[in-house]
């Protein structure tokens, strides 16, 4: 990510992360001209996803949840996916995975 200081045009760079989530952080940055000598703080923050991972789900509450239930249970759920879930689905023991299609 570059900067670029309000006030002259410079290149600014960030001297400081400080990490709030997650999902948010506050940058302290400065101006690169020593003339100008401009320091802010901006805000980073996550927004909204365009796409799925397409990585393993085994760090998620559903994950959790499924490996919690009972044998049998847990049988009887991926049975019933299999049944629900569209095409572009493939239900394995260790949990739903996203496949790509061909084109």
């Amino acid at each position: 990510m570059r900067f670029t200081c309000r006030a002259c045009g410079a290149k600014a760079t960030v001297t400081k992360n400080h990490r709030i989530s997650a999902d948010y952080a506050e940058l302290y940055i400065s101006c690169s001209e020593v003339l100008c000598g401009h320091r802010w703080v901006e805000s980073v923050g996550y927004k909204h996803e365009l796409a799925p991972s397409q990585l393993p789900i085994k760090d998620s509450k559903v994950f959790r949840l499924i490996s919690s239930m009972a044998p049998a249970e847990r049988e009887e759920l991926v049975e019933q996916l299999k049944k629900e879930l569209p095409p572009v689905m493939e239900v394995k023991p260790n949990g739903p995975r996203i496949i790509r299609r061909s084109r």
